[in-house]
């Protein structure tokens, strides 16, 4: 969407803010307009408005294993694990290969210090960028360093520095914030 290009191209987060909310009101009916408008308003930290929007995504398309996923991640970056973790298991019974569900389910387990059922979702998931970087988060955040610094060198080494981001994120839960820096940097 053109609020969601203003956000990433022109770092104009104030002007995609207003793009999405006009294109809300041409079009209130349209699942592509809910859609887009939530995971943009979830970028912004607008999250009641990114979970109305993508709950009326899922009003619009009940069968769209898509729309689950983008209100799961609406409800995530709320905070709301629990209800996270319920609508990425939906989108995943939707649609069993959903790329990211387990992911989803994955991070919604880790804020709910459910760590062992979160790691066996990451081990399940397609991408593989998701699978090691959440297998690091849940293995840094339970005090396993040697093999969260081990997942961080599969990272490094399957996907080299475009993973700067989720090197970071893993550094900054083993407590290392110099070492988050230095990949941000990259």
């Amino acid at each position: 969407s053109y609020g969601n290009a203003l956000s990433i191209l022109d770092f104009d987060q104030k002007g995609a803010a207003a793009a999405g909310a006009r294109a809300q009101q041409l079009n209130p009916g349209s699942f592509d307009v809910q859609n887009s408008y939530s995971q943009l308003a979830s970028g912004l930290g607008l999250h009641e408005e990114a979970i109305a929007a993508a709950e009326r995504a899922v009003g619009l398309d009940p069968l769209s294993a898509a729309a689950h996923a983008t209100l799961s991640g609406a409800y995530y970056f709320a905070r709301r694990y629990s209800d996270a973790e319920v609508t990425a298991r939906r989108a995943l019974t939707l649609e069993p290969d959903r790329t990211s569900a387990h992911a989803l389910i994955g991070l919604s387990l880790l804020g709910q210090e459910r760590f062992d059922e979160a790691l066996a979702e990451f081990d399940q998931e397609n991408l593989m960028w998701q699978r090691l970087t959440g297998r690091a988060l849940v293995l840094a955040k339970t005090g396993r360093r040697e093999e969260a610094r081990a997942e961080m060198e599969a990272i490094r080494d399957q996907i080299g520095e475009a993973a700067s981001y989720q090197l970071a994120q893993v550094s900054v839960q083993l407590g290392d914030l110099d070492e988050a820096f230095r990949w941000l940097q990259n």
